[in-house]
């Protein structure tokens, strides 16, 4: 609709052009130069409706610069040649009793050709730069749809690497528990159901920061039934916080490094520190945690930390998200997320 309003406003202006034209250099009347304009312009018009198709069966991309020119060489002229012969046709039959007129319009042939030239180049170029242009947006939206899709893909496979993770972790607190007291591991594996059933639930790869941390809390509470007083968690949470958009399970791992490195083979007990806050537009989460540098801890293969730095690279395109400091006795992770809600 927008362009077939442009079209009809630029129609509108030329036939305004040529009747101007006329009436002041030829002193014709204005109605005579009127019919002149309406007609000529018309017809062609017309004609360039025929045009657009003839540039689609006509394409550049796939036709040769010689094919291109016979073909429309021969259009350009079998078009024009129609154009100016049934103008002057139906003017001449209009104004049959006007001779100055008929004389003007027979003069006026060779002119009119030349336009008819000139209009034909000036058409057939704009289609084609309009089909180049609608056919460079079509690919853009094509090629969009494709890195969105890859985007999709590689976020899935990351996520699907989550669940596994901390399902085994997760079952090995529960075996170990199942000779010593069996009531806590019955208890750790209803809590872990509810676990899982959130975690498959919850489909969409963004959820909210108040989301993220009942889950969060969901993992800690199995955790706590087997570590006991030996876990302590403090939170220190912004309620502005809780409505920042966030990749679902990306606190997961996260946790599971500081619960593993900071307790697992540790006689002593371990105090996680989660922080989190908005701040210039981003939220900061800390995860902070104390260790024994010298306990034997089975070193893991650091699939969760760079899971964790894959999937926010992948959503925010960004790789400066995770920063992670590591001092003698206490181990600190802090990702940043753009504050989107």
């Amino acid at each position: 609709m927008k362009r077939q309003y442009t079209i009809s406003i630029v129609w509108a202006a030329v036939m305004a052009v040529h009747t101007v034209f006329i009436y002041l250099v030829y002193g014709f009347s204005f109605l005579v130069c009127l019919f002149d304009s309406f007609i000529f312009n018309l017809l062609f018009s017309l004609l360039a409706l025929g045009l657009w198709f003839f540039t689609a069966v006509y394409d550049l991309s796939s036709r040769r610069t010689a094919d291109l020119f016979i073909n429309h060489f021969t259009a350009a002229a079998l078009s024009i040649l129609a154009w100016v012969s049934a103008s002057v046709f139906i003017l001449g039959f209009i104004f049959s009793e006007e001779t100055g007129y008929r004389t003007f319009l027979e003069n006026s042939i060779p002119f009119r050709a030349v336009l008819g030239i000139l209009f034909y180049t000036v058409t057939v170029w704009v289609y084609y730069l309009i089909r180049t242009l609608e056919k460079a947006k079509w690919q853009a939206l094509q090629q969009e749809k494709i890195t969105s899709l890859l985007k999709d893909a590689e976020l899935k496979v990351l996520r699907s690497q989550v669940n596994p993770h901390f399902l085994f972790n997760s079952l090995n607190s529960i075996h170990s528990l199942t000779m010593s007291d069996p009531d806590k591991a019955g208890e750790m594996i209803l809590k872990l159901s509810d676990l899982m059933r959130y975690s498959l639930s919850k489909q969409e790869e963004m959820v909210s920061f108040g989301e993220e941390i009942k889950q969060v809390k969901r993992y800690l509470d199995i955790e706590k039934i087997r570590f006991s007083e030996r876990l302590t968690i403090e939170f220190e949470i912004d309620k502005n916080s809780e409505n920042v958009r966030v990749p679902s399970m990306i606190l997961q791992p996260l946790l599971e490094n500081a619960v593993k490195y900071g307790i697992y083979g540790v006689e002593k007990g371990v105090r996680i520190i989660f922080k989190a806050e908005v701040t210039d537009s981003m939220l900061v989460v800390g995860i902070e945690n104390n260790y024994d540098p010298k306990a034997a801890v089975k070193h893991g293969t650091g699939m969760g930390l760079n899971n964790v730095k894959e999937r926010l690279a992948v959503v925010f395109h960004r790789n400066d998200l995770v920063t992670v400091n590591n001092s003698y006795e206490n181990f600190c992770v802090i990702i940043r997320i753009p504050a989107i809600q």
